[in-house]
């Protein structure tokens, strides 16, 4: 119908002018809408004849049809890097649970689309081998969407179900005496394990943030720092992921994750009573490089060893303390989508991965050794209150964190957060002193 502009007022007229602007808008969000959620689109690319039923088949009858399989248990665990206990355990929480997108789907025709079993293969490939899309689409038909976005999905999904037990949490009082005990027989009574710092290159890192992550290591690329405290099994009980690559340990420890743990009580770093000539004293230490500060908490070898004891010392020190770089180690190895530059674009999708990974890596630690995870009580729940109101803190005593180390500018947060532990923490002469010990013990039990 034509508008005759001579019949109607110039209200009249923008008034239809409008609602006919109006009515288009909302026709195409419509038709957007409509190719949002798929359909045909005049040209558009056709799907791929992809035979995901012939990948499911196969993957069954490689790994999956029991002692028929082509592949035996020192396959599938070489290749999915899980004991397959553990991938049954994972298999049941993503996909007998219904976790999207670990379900199956069918298409208005009523096929099946990609198999759970499949895509789920697929996300532990990926994070095994690091290879590029193109190959799980060769072998198990998955596209690179759908795999980049399952592979998100599967890290954010083990952190949920599996990160309270295997992730940044306190040990028992059973899993401290075990640790304490065999560090004992290495020398170092009341060590609990070694802190460090590892860089993980960061390839996709934004141009805007290029200045911050650029750091003398690796080449001086562009990286992501992770900061972890590991045990004699290589298992990494801490971990703090994300600060810029341009820092070094010290700031990095400025900033921690876990000394922030340290300061709130969740991380409980008293234990039984032990001697170290003749001294007797009730709080864990950790082996750490020369770059951290005199802490109590921290044991550092001899830059320059004078004398034999000192020297003994510093071998003995350095050999110990080499379990946190043999953690790092194992789990770029076992996991080598992290030995690559990472290629993720989203800060926090790089996290997912990394902590994911390092709960994936603790997870087989687990099964292999049964005492290492112990069943965990409901933090919500009475029982657990009532175990920490009944805690006890001989040496440090449980600090809250004061307001003002929340409010502090980044130049004083170090020493604020220095000043809220308890002095004998943080003390050099007790550092001193306890190194002094340990000297001693060493030089006298391990000379040979």
């Amino acid at each position: 119908m034509e508008l005759v502009l001579e019949d109607k007022d110039d209200d009249a007229v923008l008034e239809y002018l409008m609602m006919e602007l109006a009515s288009s808008e909302e026709e195409d969000e419509d038709e957007a809408a409509r190719r949002q959620h798929g359909g045909s689109i005049l040209g558009r690319a056709p799907n791929k004849a992809r035979d995901f039923a012939g990948a499911h088949a196969r993957l069954m009858k490689d790994y999956f049809n029991g002692s028929d399989s082509v592949y035996d248990e020192v396959d599938f665990e070489r290749r999915f890097r899980v004991p397959r206990a553990m991938f049954n355990l994972i298999y049941e929480t993503l996909v007998i649970g219904q976790e999207d997108p670990f379900v199956q789907k069918y298409d208005a025709l009523g096929k099946p689309g990609i198999s759970p079993l499949v895509r789920l293969t697929a996300c532990f490939r990926k994070i095994a081998y690091g290879d590029a899309c193109d190959r799980e689409d060769e072998n198990l038909r998955l596209s690179q969407e759908s795999l980049r976005v399952s592979v998100g999905s599967f890290a954010r999904a083990i952190k949920r179900h599996f990160g309270s037990a295997y992730l940044n949490r306190c040990p028992s009082e059973e899993e401290k005496k075990k640790i304490l005990d065999f560090n004992a027989t290495r020398g170092f009574p009341g060590c609990f394990g070694s802190w460090d710092c590892k860089h993980f290159v960061w390839h996709r890192c934004p141009t805007v943030w290029a200045g911050q992550h650029k750091g003398h290591h690796e080449g001086g690329k562009k990286s992501l720092i992770l900061e972890s405290l590991a045990d004699y099994k290589r298992y990494i009980w801490y971990a703090n992921f994300g600060d810029a690559g341009s820092l070094n340990d010290i700031n990095v420890l400025d900033k921690s994750s876990i000394v922030g743990s340290m300061l709130e009580g969740t991380f409980d770093v008293t234990c039984e009573e032990y001697t170290v000539n003749g001294r007797v004293r009730d709080w864990m230490y950790f082996l750490a490089d020369g770059i951290y500060p005199d802490w109590a908490v921290f044991i550092k070898t001899y830059s320059e060893p004078h004398d034999e004891p000192s020297k003994v010392f510093a071998t003995r020190q350095e050999l110990v303390r080499k379990d946190v770089e043999c953690a790092f180690g194992i789990i770029v190895q076992k996991f080598q989508i992290l030995q690559r530059p990472l290629r993720n674009w989203y800060h926090y999708d790089i996290k997912d991965l990394l902590d994911c990974c390092v709960i994936l890596h603790n997870m087989a630690i687990g099964y292999k050794d049964d005492s290492v995870v112990l069943p965990l009580v409901d933090a919500n729940s009475e029982v657990e209150d009532k175990a920490n109101s009944d805690r006890k803190w001989p040496l440090f005593g449980k600090h809250e964190v004061p307001e003002d180390i929340i409010l502090a500018d980044n130049a004083d947060l170090f020493a604020a957060r220095s000043a809220a532990f308890d002095g004998n923490m943080t003390s050099a002469n007790q550092h001193f002193q306890l190194k002094n010990d340990l000297t001693c013990h060493v030089y006298a039990n391990f000379t040979d």
